[in-house]
């Protein structure tokens, strides 16, 4: 426990898969696993837990318990953050997403700490990181913020044609009434049975919905096709055989088949196979490809399971190989459902977009099932890195030689789709939570100055960003907008003006590579980030979470440590304490 390795993941499902499998892996090296969740919190008391965290070797973490977990230390306590040596960050893309402004955050201070004078002689004075992406274009720029003084972070990318699964992606674009997003989203899961008819091949298929409603009506869609058909392989149901009575093995449940009408015409009829009750248990399959159950043995294994899950929709869908997965399904039931689609049980698992981040799930065929969802303000495209990290489950070494991807989208966009082999940029969201984090680095004593506040933004990733793309953050806002904020606040607080200390650190930020001909030069950008820095700390020292001492120094007030020790934001603790003042209490 004294020298310890952190792996981070986006998803608590990637965290209790990776928990599960390393535990079993390390423990008979004498290794301790500790997974760091909301959950695992909740299960031991607050004692026991930081007593199993400090004798851990491994930590398996969400970016959220992490950042909780570090803001109980700073660099004089040393504690948890002191003795992590190993950094491993899964899925470093999610920068890009509003969550990751709190894996920014908690990797930009252990990195600091690692540079820190008084943690020198411990285990993180050596910090390694290593992140990894399947979706990043700028992996560049993630090497260039992870890398300290006292070592450059090395970027290795490896294209397409490292994949050991090639994969084939499609375009399904279906006309829609007056281009009404509304009415093709309701409308959509029509279109599933003819695409998995199509492409499965009788392996494996995730169906990505973007509700949980939706992935499961999908599902129901798939076994209500599994009641179209009479009898395993018989000739009754819609496109059935031949018309003639065979001698076969009829499945207590009816089972997919491929002759069905709403397939396409490459899915052509398959004769009906005989079964032999007594052939000694090596059952051939019923019928040849689709999602179907395929032996007489594969229909016991699914009674089993049906038996054994807690959800009464589950247990019906799964007699026909089919599932729906969401976070409403408890998790025993999940459990299930994971362990039956790695044997190849469960052939057609519907699931909500969570699932493409990370977990494990070999499937021959993906398909993405609108790349729209509904948001705020109406539906929005997945981003282009969304749709690489869903179609990249298809195809997995090991299990398959080769993946199928299949996008279901109006026709009108289409086109807009063919081209998804180059992802996009990604882009930091620290600039919009600057005030969160800013105030706990300051309760933990990590800032308390202005020159220090300008050393932490050059170690985010926000400011390697800012740097060669500031027009993405709308930087000149901040000498407008911010500027006017900031002086309104210096007015009333204690704080020196804004101009009054500019001077002594503008110096900080004349160093910058600016790379769009439009922004500006770089010391403009530095002058503009020292006002949106200023203004956030006279926001902060305006609603009583930080007080400055002089010019350029300031501290935390109880009222911020508290903020930074609950995790709580210093916006919700500033409308609680105006509610409490207006209440007169």
């Amino acid at each position: 426990g004294a020298c310890k390795a952190v792996f981070i993941a986006p998803l608590k499902a990637i965290v209790n898969e990776r928990m599960t499998d390393w535990k079993r892996r390390y423990s008979a090296l004498g290794l301790k696993v500790v997974e760091l969740t909301g959950d695992s919190a909740r299960e031991w008391g607050a004692r026991d837990y930081m007593r199993m965290i400090d004798s851990a070797d491994l930590l398996v973490a969400t970016p959220e318990k992490l950042e909780s977990i570090s803001r109980r230390f700073n660099a004089e306590s040393k504690g948890l953050l002191a003795s992590i040596s190993l950094l491993l960050i899964d899925e470093i893309h999610m920068l890009n997403d509003p969550r990751g402004a709190t894996l920014e955050a908690c990797v930009s201070r252990i990195k600091r700490l690692s540079d820190h004078h008084e943690c020198q002689g411990m285990p993180i004075a050596t910090l390694r990181i290593v992140a990894v992406s399947a979706t990043l274009s700028n992996g560049d720029d993630v090497a260039t913020w992870l890398s300290t003084p006292k070592q450059a972070c090395q970027y290795h990318e490896f294209g397409a044609e490292y994949r050991p699964c090639p994969l084939t992606t499609h375009v399904h674009g279906v006309r829609s009434f007056r281009n009404n997003d509304f009415l093709f989203d309701k409308n959509i899961c029509k279109e599933l049975p003819p695409i998995i008819f199509q492409h499965n091949d009788g392996k494996p298929s995730l169906v990505f919905c973007a509700t949980r409603r939706k992935a499961e009506e999908a599902a129901r869609l798939m076994h209500a096709e599994c009641d179209d058909g009479s009898a395993a392989g018989g000739g009754g149901g819609r496109g059935g055989g031949n018309g003639r009575r065979q001698q076969q093995t009829y499945l207590p449940f009816p089972s997919i088949r491929r002759t069905n009408r709403n397939a396409p015409a490459s899915a052509a009829p398959t004769t009906p196979t005989t079964t032999n009750n007594n052939n000694n248990g090596n059952d051939p399959p019923i019928v040849p490809g689709g999602i179907n159950v395929q032996t007489m043995a594969h229909a016991k294994r699914l009674r089993a399971l049906s038996n054994q899950l807690e959800n009464t929709e589950l247990r019906r869908l799964v007699l026909s190989a089919t599932a729906f997965h969401h976070a409403e399904v408890s998790s025993a039931d999940r459990g299930l459902i994971f362990e039956a689609y790695k044997r190849g049980d469960i052939l057609c698992l519907c699931a909500t977009t969570s699932l493409a981040m990370g977990v494990n799930l070999p499937a021959h065929l993906v398909v993405i099932l609108n790349v729209k969802r509904y948001a705020v303000g109406g539906y929005k495209q997945y981003t282009r890195n969304e749709i690489l990290q869903m179609t990249g489950r298809a195809g997995r070494k090991g299990f398959d030689t080769e993946g199928v991807a299949v996008l279901v989208c109006q026709e009108s966009v289409a086109s807009s789709l063919r081209n998804l082999d180059v992802p996009i940029a990604v882009e930091s969201c620290l600039h919009e939570a600057t005030v969160t984090h800013l105030n706990s680095e300051i309760a933990l004593e990590n800032v308390n100055s202005i020159d220090q506040a300008d050393e932490w933004l050059k170690s985010t990733f926000f400011y390697t960003r800012v740097l060669v793309n500031p027009r993405h953050y709308n930087i000149s806002s901040f000498g407008t907008k911010q500027k006017k904020k900031g002086q309104r606040s210096s007015s009333s607080s204690s704080s020196p003006s804004s101009s009054s200390s500019s001077s002594s650190v503008s110096h900080i930020f004349d160093d910058s590579d600016d790379e769009d001909d439009g922004a500006g030069a770089g010391s403009d950008i530095g002058s503009l980030l020292l006002t949106k820095l200023r203004a956030d700390l006279n926001w902060l020292s305006d609603r009583g979470l930080v007080l400055w001492n002089s010019d350029t120094t300031f501290a935390t007030t109880e009222l911020g440590r508290m903020a930074c020790r609950s995790y709580i934001s210093p916006k919700t603790v500033s409308r609680a304490r105006r509610t409490v003042r207006s209440s007169n209490y």
